[in-house]
């Protein structure tokens, strides 16, 4: 017997259906109306946009809790000049110093608005503090606290091309995710290789909701030569750190 619920039921599922077949036209796999395919794609980006907005007003209010450094918090000084009053300075904190980028929750910097690559990469990994020099020596100083990248859901593929181009910056994520996993706060990322990346985009996203971001960092030749439906996931490093990059305070 035909009822509401039925006819709900079916208006459902003919709109899974044309979001499956806009997701396909979105990677090119087939063709719609350019026109449609448009509307979905900014109905997409505005679905995505008020999940960050959410996301960052949570996190905004999670991060008011503190933004000094405690004593006994693992902390990275490599860019800070390590003379006499600042190792005196240091010790007086209690602050634990690391060797590692990838096991620090502090950095300590010349310029917090500038900080080097390497630093900004690791902080937003990790969600780290990043304090100024006077911040350690004369409280309050400068200092600020990133969102943490690693606590979002993400499957990385890293190339050859983009290992043997940047060894080190490729060597601190991966340090980091391996890192996080032994932690209690974990890690929401997963290190797969091409072919577990190849069958993640065949599958495309049959739900942008609750989807696991897909990442490849990969040179641009072989950007070049991976299918359509591959490239639209491919992010040179640059580009891989500006969106992990998320500046709370």
């Amino acid at each position: 017997m035909w009822g509401p619920e039925q006819q709900n039921e079916l208006e459902r599922q003919e709109r899974l259906q044309k979001e499956r077949k806009l997701d396909a036209a979105d990677m090119g796999v087939v063709e719609v109306d350019p026109a449609e395919l448009a509307r979905y794609r900014a109905k997409q980006k505005q679905t995505h946009n008020r999940y960050i907005q959410k996301r960052q007003a949570m996190m905004k209010k999670g991060s008011r809790e503190n933004t000094h450094l405690k004593p006994g918090t693992p902390t990275w000084i490599g860019d800070a000049d390590w003379d006499a009053v600042m190792q005196r300075t240091f010790l007086s904190c209690k602050l634990q110093r690391v060797p590692h980028l990838s096991a620090a929750q502090a950095f300590v910097v010349r310029d917090v608005a500038a900080p080097p690559r390497m630093i900004d990469l690791a902080a937003s990994l990790g969600g780290g503090l990043v304090a100024s020099v006077a911040h350690i020596a004369r409280p309050p100083g400068p200092i600020i606290r990133y969102g943490r990248a690693l606590s979002q859901q993400r499957a990385l593929w890293i190339s050859s091309g983009a290992r043997n181009m940047s060894p080190n910056t490729i060597d601190l994520i991966k340090k980091a995710v391996t890192h996080a996993a032994t932690t209690t706060t974990g890690t929401r990322w997963t290190l797969i290789c091409q072919a577990e990346f190849s069958r993640l985009a065949a599958q495309g996203r049959p739900d942008h909701r609750r989807r696991q971001e897909i990442v490849a960092l990969a040179t641009a030749t072989e950007k070049a030569g991976l299918p359509a439906h591959e490239k639209r996931h491919c992010q040179s490093l640059s580009e891989f750190a500006t969106n992990c990059r998320h500046v709370m305070i």
